[in-house]
């Protein structure tokens, strides 16, 4: 067993034996009023003044703000439940998911936890208000658990189930939306049952069935509650498209438009010129139209990369807290971003061709492999300029085109097997989409370009081979076939910098240890 999966089964078998030991946890003594669940989202399980503790009001600091290192909370989250302080281990559950989301261990913690209060309670006559909203918080945790692969989060779950039913028989589904849920379930069992596409049929059939709206208090937190995050992970998996809203600060994506609006305007001459060249159908060099910041994507269509500089930089951009929320949940906290910027269409772009970013890591057909195979990388489309309206045209996505077909090719071959979404994020908002998910931009009919930002976040191990030339050596050009182009690619990259190295060192111009990282960081240990 590789050593990555003997991990994994080292710790899944870890918390099963933790797991055991909870359902014996002596309930929690004195915790005060709680903090009741709304629709979307809770603000805490519980506040500094209800007795939760020390420990659990500096997770909520830590979370909030950002600090690092991050403590291990789902350690201190086992020994505060082990005290009967079950509303506390909740709160250092949810602080250990802020940095964690693809924790499917904690997410059945969380679940646990609010069970374990909750029955605590009603065994004893007692029926507290708040304790509706935490069944239906905890069964949403234990769905997640269960979609990133917790096992024990299943059997827990059921255990839930016949406690909810039992003091809540009028309760339909554990859920305020009924429908919803039902829709997301009967989608979800077609997955299991390997019918991937009778699953999208199901549950992506229009831009309201795949938009999740953040609350307020999500917001204030920055974390997602479990039945917000069980939406995003489960439309991921099955529709391969998301849209997240009311996500940023207004004002950080407004001063990040505003910044790019100027750089348009520096650009626009040169992007003219070379639509008007392509349209031209004169003959152009090989390489026309793709340059190290700028590429064609397209009939006056085109992608810029974005400086590394203000305001670009912003965190509430990219290191957005609900953002990265939801593409760790899918990717782990070993992210990197792989993609930095910015897509304009010119006034009267044409449609797209149907494209997917990257090439498929292991091309497959229904039944081929497990189902569903996680992405290696989501993007995430935030709108800048002229980005909100059908006729500036936005992105349509052929949903669940990231998945296995009937047979090789099959996505490529048929449009219309699927519904296909035009979405545009609101003000505020994102759209998220699996890096394989086949889509294309639409048509602009309007009089002005439209620009969206373009953050592709990929697992550290993946890099996009394809949408942007990276320097080589002259010596690269010399090689006389392809194959050893493409074999050499990387090495010759790493010898291009090291001549680039050699020839400032020797020419005096700046001192390599003053523009070089000092390395004070071990690369293992560095995570988003």
């Amino acid at each position: 067993m590789p050593p990555a999966q003997s991990q994994v089964a080292a710790a899944l078998l870890i918390l099963a034996i933790v797991l055991a030991q909870w359902t014996s946890l002596p309930p929690s003594q004195g915790n005060g009023n709680f903090s009741d669940v709304r629709r979307k989202g809770m603000d805490s399980y519980c506040s500094s003044n209800d007795g939760c503790g020390v420990q659990a009001d500096r997770a909520r600091h830590s979370f909030m703000h950002g600090n690092e290192p991050f403590p291990d909370y789902n350690k201190q989250g086992i020994a505060a439940a082990k005290r009967g302080n079950l509303l506390e281990a909740a709160e250092l559950f949810r602080a250990a998911l802020a940095h964690t989301p693809h924790r499917g261990d904690c997410w059945g913690n969380v679940g646990l936890a609010l069970t374990n209060f909750c029955t605590a309670r009603l065994e004893k006559g007692d029926r507290p208000s708040e304790c509706l909203g935490y069944f239906r918080e905890a069964l949403a945790a234990y769905d997640v658990g269960v979609l990133l692969g917790n096992e024990q989060s299943a059997s827990l779950k059921m255990q839930s189930l016949k406690i909810f039913s039992k003091y809540y028989p009028s309760e339909r589904c554990g859920s305020d939306d009924c429908p919803t849920f039902a829709r997301e379930r009967d989608a979800m069992a077609l997955e299991g049952e390997q019918s991937h596409i009778g699953a999208v049929r199901k549950l992506c059939r229009s831009a309201k069935d795949v938009t999740v709206r953040v609350s307020v208090r999500e917001t204030a937190t920055g974390l997602l509650s479990a039945v917000s995050m069980r939406r995003v992970a489960v439309i991921l998996q099955i529709c391969g498209v998301v849209v997240l809203e009311n996500v940023f600060d207004p004002g950080v994506t407004d001063g990040i438009a505003s910044a790019f609006e100027v750089e348009l305007r520096r650009r626009m001459s040169s992007l003219t010129a070379a639509a008007a060249a392509k349209a031209s159908g004169r003959p152009r060099s090989k390489g026309a139209g793709e340059e190290r910041d700028m590429a064609e994507r397209g009939i006056r269509r085109f992608e810029i990369k974005l400086p590394l500089g203000p305001p670009y930089l912003d965190v509430g951009f990219v290191a957005n807290r609900m953002m990265l929320s939801a593409v760790k949940s899918q990717l782990s906290t070993k992210i990197e971003l792989d993609t930095f910027s910015c897509v304009v269409s010119l006034p009267q772009a044409p449609n797209q061709d149907w494209h997917s970013d990257v090439a498929e890591l292991f091309p497959r057909r229904a039944g081929s492999l497990p189902t569903p195979v996680p992405p290696h990388g989501i993007v995430a489309i935030v709108p800048l300029l002229n980005a909100y309206s059908a006729e500036s045209g936005p992105t349509e996505f052929y949903t669940g085109s990231h998945g296995p077909g009937p047979e090789h090719g099959f996505w490529i071959d048929n449009v219309t097997a699927t519904p296909r979404l035009r979405l545009a994020a609101p003000p505020g908002g994102a759209v998220l989409f699996d890096v394989r998910l086949r889509h294309r931009g639409t048509r602009n009919k309007s009089s002005q370009p439209r620009a969206i930002a373009y953050l592709g976040y990929m697992r550290e191990w993946a890099f996009d081979r394809v949408n942007f030339k990276e320097p080589q050596t002259r010596q690269f050009d010399q090689l006389p076939t392809t194959a050893l182009k493409k074999l050499f690619t990387r090495l010759d990259r790493q010898h291009y910098v090291k001549f680039l190295e050699s020839l400032v060192a020797e020419s005096g111009i700046a001192n390599l240890s003053e523009v070089r990282s000092r390395g004070n960081y071990r690369q293992v240990e560095l995570e988003a």
